[in-house]
């Protein structure tokens, strides 16, 4: 048990090794034992060294058990606003040895500022070419469900820091053995080979967050209409287990909104978030009319229409949605790259990975 007296030095010394494992690599490196490790945080956190420019930037806090970190401060905002962390939950930044209260950090308690998002380029001296809109107000969406509750969406990126700082460790050890004239440890060798699976890991993991967040409804509502008085997202309920029902309903519903000819994207949902397919069209209603008599017309209890300010995008649109929610019938057929904003992403990363890892 530790002294009360002794709590907040041990904490910080925790908190330190955290950060240090994170910067300079596992405790198997050069010999040093987790002992060690902890040693050295409780050196460093007691000296006021600045390991780094911006460590303050790393920030953790005790959950009543254990420290967790590092979190940025965007990250202790948000935690805050879903009620995670509390006014009297204790926190400390990486080069202050004082653990503090966080409402002795009152810009870690308000909400965090809207993300500034890439700016999107739309052409503004040509009108949509998706001109047939649904009208204003003729009919209101029929989807009556709320959001989910905020999920724990850090958990993912949490991961993938540790993935990437496991790669940044295994090159740079590379790059001293090279230095030394030694052969690489086979640790550091093993992760190198590895550098695929981790790549496949890192991609699951991105999707995971962003399909926990909100990053890929911003992509999709970039593409999509929408203003104060319309919109291009309609959902429409549906009775499961009728299928000639709901093939009329839906025929009518596409008619009755004007978008029968319009080019857009179409969802078959059972119940809030099991899509069961999505797909992509020139014309909505010749493509539903297509599916007659498919199974999912029985199953689904929503039917979803998605139409995009320019014919040009729904393909982008499409894939935004195959992978917002990962539909069970498009699984058979493949996911198709269409150079979307996440694809762009994805490809960055794959990128910066290879160029991690070149020895060239």
């Amino acid at each position: 048990m530790i002294p009360e007296d002794k709590f907040d030095e041990a904490k910080h010394k925790e908190a330190m090794s955290i950060y240090i494992k994170n910067l300079y690599g596992k405790k198997e490196q050069h010999g040093e034992s987790e002992i060690a490790l902890h040693r050295l945080g409780g050196e460093i956190a007691n000296s006021g060294i600045t390991i780094t420019p911006n460590l303050s930037d790393s920030l953790f806090y005790f959950d009543g058990t254990s420290v967790v970190g590092s979190h940025t401060a965007r990250e202790i905002q948000e935690l805050y606003q879903s009620g995670k962390l509390k006014e009297d939950t204790q926190i400390c930044t990486a080069n202050d040895h004082a653990w503090k209260l966080l409402k002795d950090f009152p810009h870690l308690m308000i909400k965090p500022e809207e993300a500034k998002r890439p700016f999107v380029e739309k052409p503004e001296t040509t009108p949509p070419d998706n001109t047939k809109k649904p009208p204003s107000g003729a009919i209101e969406n029929d989807d009556d469900e709320d959001d989910d509750e905020e999920d724990e969406r850090l958990t993912p990126i949490k991961s993938i820091r540790g993935l990437l700082n496991d790669l940044w460790e295994a090159q740079r050890e590379s790059i001293i053995a090279r230095v030394k004239n030694e052969d690489l440890s086979e640790r550091h060798e093993k992760k190198r080979k590895e550098h695929s699976e981790i790549k496949d890991s890192i991609e699951e993991l991105v999707l995971e967050y962003w399909r926990r967040s909100k990053v890929l409804d911003d992509w999709i509502r970039d593409l999509i209409w929408e203003s104060e008085d319309e919109k291009g997202d309609y959902t429409k309920k549906l009775k499961k287990g009728d299928s000639d029902a709901n093939f009329a309903t839906a025929i009518k519903w596409v008619e009755a909104l004007g978008v029968d000819e319009t080019a857009g994207c179409y969802a078959f949902r059972d119940g809030k978030n099991d899509y069961i397919y999505i797909g992509k069209a020139e014309g909505l209603k010749r493509r539903l009319q297509q599916h007659e008599g498919m199974e999912f017309w029985a199953r689904a209890t929503h039917l979803r229409l998605l139409i995009p300010q320019h014919k040009a995008s729904v393909l982008k649109l499409e894939r935004l949605l195959l992978l917002k929610y990962d539909p069970e019938r498009n699984k058979i057929a493949g996911h198709s790259t269409q150079g979307s904003r996440a694809d762009q992403v994805l490809e960055m990363i794959n990128a910066e990975i290879n160029e991690l890892l070149t020895d060239e």
